[in-house]
């Protein structure tokens, strides 16, 4: 009975009882101007700031059924004082303005249901845009054989980078392109000049065209005119090309130039050129091939242009047609090594290891060209190329890399009296071009270059001076 007395006496304790609180760091997020199909993700901060464990129950957004935001489903727990990063995407689908709103259930008394506004535009972004310093280069009047020389300036002024595709010229082959513009980037506000080159055949007059296409949206395609003796109403021969469109890695592509035509029906010669090749690449073209259609050994990665002039029996060149294909390799790691003193050899060494050459099981090399370091043959090196004076490049590939490191060595194996001789390796990670290098050696000298961690596709370069090989210079 005492303490039931004293319970109603109204001295009694009170209890304080420990609540989470949820707070958030922002009302509202403005993610304003994304581009249509882009993707921006900001963050909003969820922070417990109450006494207790806080449970996040739901998070869900309604819209106006336009799915453009998203955020992750699952609840989780935050303790006393911890901080949650929420992120939300936004990925706009049309040129408009979107609303949203973010609901958060949670088991804070006060606030069990707090809302945070969205809101986003769908825009066009940073745009490339493409403008010609000139509409029409006039050369004058020149006399058959002689030459002159003008130029005209490719203009960005946008605020995105101007991809060239590609260029296509028409009419006289009396004029001729000095500047290779084909798959040239041009930074924002940026400029690049062409130079265009007249020497006429005819005395009735020279005209024709470039055409220009870019990833400008709004001008996809723009051209100049070309005019010299005041143009004329000449019907000139056309080269015409079939170009093959995504070109394998040691593939062998046919470029074809049969529905070149005359105007008149007359017989027509081909004159091929190759414009540009990767700097490993041993392809050539015999300029002097009567032939409609070459043949063209994709051996390393780059880009292969190719030009193709053809000529009437009348002596009337046409403009030149040009073909440009990108190639690309499909594997994890891939190297290759090019030196340009033909009594030098060089070999081109890929290893598991941090330390050495010519370890038989780890170093994939002239002497151990195929070694066994997964469960199939794309989990292991293949020297595919190897060259003892420089005239083609060596080549490494690593078709699916297991996780691990892969190190990069180049060794100057014999001179034969060459002496001090520069080697340049390329290292293409996952497909791109991560690195080129080149340095001068001496006889037996070792180069550490660098090596590729997967699955990271990080290239970490090291770069280290030559030193002098110790050992053997054999697998062992």
């Amino acid at each position: 009975m005492l303490f039931m007395l004293l319970a109603c006496t109204g001295n009694e304790t009170e209890v304080t009882k420990l609540e989470p609180a949820l707070i958030l760091n922002v009302e509202d997020v403005d993610f304003e101007e994304v581009k249509v199909d882009d993707e921006l993700i900001q963050s909003l901060q969820l922070i417990n700031a109450g006494q207790a464990s806080l449970f996040v129950e739901s998070i869900s957004i309604t819209d106006d059924g336009s799915n453009v935001y998203s955020i992750p489903e699952e609840g989780f727990e935050l303790a006393v004082g911890d901080i949650f990063e929420l992120p939300i995407s936004f990925i706009p689908s049309a040129l408009e303005t979107f609303s949203g709103n973010l609901s958060i259930v949670s088991n804070d008394p006060d606030s069990p249901e707090i809302s945070v506004s969205l809101v986003g535009i769908g825009g066009l972004g940073p745009l490339p845009d493409i403008r010609l310093s000139v509409e029409s280069l006039d050369f004058g009047d020149l006399f058959p054989g002689n030459e002159d020389l003008l130029f005209f300036n490719i203009h960005n002024d946008g605020d995105a980078p101007l991809q060239i595709d590609n260029t296509l010229q028409a009419g006289s082959g009396a004029f001729q392109l000095l500047t290779d513009i084909d798959g040239q980037e041009i930074s924002p506000n940026g400029v690049t000049s062409i130079m265009v080159n007249y020497v006429p055949f005819l005395e009735n007059g020279d005209q024709g065209t470039l055409s220009i296409e870019s990833n400008d949206p709004d001008e996809p395609t723009i051209s100049i005119e070309f005019i010299g003796n005041g143009g004329g109403e000449f019907s000139y021969p056309e080269a015409i090309l079939d170009c093959p469109s995504n070109p394998a890695l040691f593939s062998t592509v046919t470029i074809d130039g049969s529905t070149s035509t005359d105007p008149d029906g007359e017989n027509l010669e081909y004159h091929w050129n190759l414009l540009q090749k990767p700097l490993d690449s041993s392809v050539s073209v015999d300029a002097s091939t009567a032939v409609d259609a070459i043949d063209l050994e994709l051996d390393v990665p780059g880009d292969y242009h190719i030009g193709l002039i053809v000529e009437n029996e009348s002596g009337v060149p046409s403009a030149q047609a040009e073909c440009l294909l990108e190639v690309e390799t499909p594997s994890d790691i891939y190297a290759t090594l090019s030196w340009g003193e033909s009594q030098a050899d060089f070999d081109l060494h890929l290893l598991t290891q941090a330390d050495g050459i010519f370890q038989f099981t780890s170093d994939c090399c002239w002497c151990n060209s195929t070694p066994n370091w997964g469960s199939s043959s794309d989990d292991s090196p293949v020297l595919l190329r190897d060259s003892e004076d420089g005239s083609e490049a060596e080549i490494m590939d690593l078709f699916s890399a297991p996780d691990g490191e892969y190190y990069v060595r180049v060794h100057y194996f014999s001179d034969n009296g060459a002496g001090t001789s520069d080697a340049t390796v390329r290292i293409y990670v996952a497909g791109q071009l991560s690195g080129q290098y080149t340095q001068a050696m001496t006889h037996n000298q070792v180069w550490d270059i660098g090596f590729v961690r997967w699955p990271e596709k990080v290239l970490a370069e090291e770069l280290l001076e030559p030193y002098l090989l110790e050992g053997s210079r054999s697998c062992q």
